[in-house]
């Protein structure tokens, strides 16, 4: 169960960065912080102009990707851990003695 939740993760998050990457979108991210207002509802980013709403949309998109990321990175922990349980065949102890 958790295998196919982190496949299911790991092909949502492909599919979100098909367009780009999370590290492309949050280093858009950090030049908008550092680069110029052109008016008080826009940035220039390298010579492009960004919306507020289309900064807000690359948020968004970095934020989904790193919730992705984390959920994949929580259930390969989560299937080396029941792995290892899985290998481990602890019997439960008799507490009838």
């Amino acid at each position: 169960m958790v295998k196919k939740y982190c496949e299911l993760c790991q092909f949502l998050l492909k599919k979100l960065e098909k367009k780009s990457t999370l590290e492309a979108d949050l280093e858009l991210l950090d030049q908008s912080n550092e680069d110029k207002m052109v008016d008080k509802d826009s940035t220039l980013v390298n010579g492009i102009k960004l919306s507020f709403e289309q900064k807000m949309a690359v948020v968004y998109r970095s934020e989904r990707k790193k919730i992705l990321k984390a959920n994949v990175e929580y259930a390969q922990v989560m299937q080396m851990f029941l792995d290892q349980v899985s290998e481990l065949d602890v019997k439960s102890p008799d507490f009838d003695k």
